[in-house]
């Protein structure tokens, strides 16, 4: 059996937690399905452990070290707008040492086609971080 690995999500919309959901690189993560990644791309994130997946999502919500929710105070977020899912990889995963810095249609168009992070400095992913090029959606 293989093992489970763990995806951030934007609840409402099950569409990918950073990605703009107009956005042509936004993938919808929907139970019981399979999600592939745009032909193209790193491939789809996802996380070795649930604690990692966490991790992550405190820090795109705002929770500081404190653990008080920014969202709380955010008249634009009553609660948490983030879930995790759990998803079973589809193809063979890769670690991955760079990311583009911004996640608009149009730097990620110039990340992947341009190469444009050749001239400007790059992201490094969150640890425990791996891409496949498609996920069976779980939860």
């Amino acid at each position: 059996m293989r093992k489970y690995k763990y995806k951030v999500i934007k609840k409402k919309s099950r569409m990918s937690a950073i990605v703009n959901g107009n956005s042509k690189y936004a993938i919808r993560y929907l139970k019981g399905y399979n999600a592939y990644a745009r032909e193209g791309t790193l491939g789809i994130m996802v996380f070795d452990t649930r604690g990692m997946a966490q991790f992550f999502m405190n820090n795109i919500s705002g929770v500081g070290f404190g653990g008080r929710p920014f969202y709380n105070n955010n008249p634009f977020y009553k609660t948490n707008p983030y879930t995790i899912i759990r998803v079973l990889p589809i193809g063979r995963g890769k670690t991955i040492y760079e990311i583009s810095p911004e996640v608009t249609t149009i730097d990620l168009d110039s990340f992947y086609n341009d190469n444009i992070l050749r001239f400007i400095p790059t992201t490094y992913p969150p640890d425990e971080t791996m891409v496949y090029p498609g996920v069976f959606v779980v939860d």
